[in-house]
């Protein structure tokens, strides 16, 4: 694939979602205010990520389509091709840059439109780090463009460099801050309003609420009583079942 190796896509596939993991879980535990790591087990991050990374892969997917059917309707030509064909050169290099400012320029403004609705009681926390998730990795984009303002800074960068300088950054940035929209509100990541019945083996028996993680060693459970996060230990349970919704009652 161009400058990436099968060898150099595996190795940075793995370590970006292990690193992507442990940031995602740091986020979750700063929202819960739940240390999670002494839970998890080496195993229970590979686990994690097999859960949760799909749907950020799912977004990055989208991103790279779109790139393709616009390189396709542009003939795949680069840039400097386009200007070239161009009667206008200027006022095409501005017409093409529009577009991107503005999307820029939205998405560094979502954060901190939502702190001011948070503080107004407007917005709720995982709202505002859904916001500053957008915002995160605009801010990052808008760093790099500033810093290339200067030539000679990235005149030897290749495109390898350019993917890597553009795409790590923004996949941790996004990581923690999912992790920290979904801890902040205790819900799980799949079937977030799903509740469960597990049994233990010691009172108080039965507990229900949200399971947010089933590890190796401990289930992590938001208690529906208490509203408080509970660690069961794996041994103790005796049997975990999906709590059926009463229609009725909503």
């Amino acid at each position: 694939m161009g400058d990436w190796s099968a060898k150099d896509l595996g190795a940075i596939g793995t370590g970006a979602s292990f690193v992507c993991t442990v940031l995602y879980l740091l986020g979750y535990s700063a929202g819960a205010g739940v240390n999670l790591f002494p839970f998890f087990a080496l195993e229970d991050y590979a686990r994690e990520a097999i859960v949760w990374l799909p749907s950020i892969l799912f977004g990055v997917g989208l991103g790279a389509l779109a790139e393709i059917v616009l390189r396709r309707l542009e003939h795949g030509l680069s840039e400097e091709e386009i200007l070239a064909s161009s009667r206008k050169p200027a006022s095409t290099r501005r017409a093409r840059r529009l577009p991107w400012r503005v999307t820029l320029a939205v998405g560094v403004l979502v954060g901190p439109i939502n702190a001011i609705y948070y503080d107004l009681g407007v917005v709720r926390k995982p709202e505002l780090w859904y916001a500053w998730l957008i915002s995160g990795p605009c801010l990052w984009l808008l760093f790099l463009a500033w810093y290339a303002t200067v030539p000679r800074l990235v005149e030897g960068w290749t495109r390898r460099r350019y993917v890597l300088a553009t795409a790590v950054p923004t996949l941790l940035i996004v990581s923690f801050f999912y992790g920290l929209a979904l801890g902040s509100g205790a819900r799980p990541l799949l079937l977030p309003n799903a509740e469960a019945q597990i049994l233990v083996r010691q009172p108080p028996s039965p507990i229900i609420g949200r399971t947010l993680f089933v590890l190796n060693n401990f289930v992590i459970v938001r208690e529906k009583r208490t509203d408080q996060l509970v660690v069961i230990q794996k041994t103790e349970v005796v049997s975990l079942r999906p709590v059926t919704p009463d229609l009725d009652s909503r």
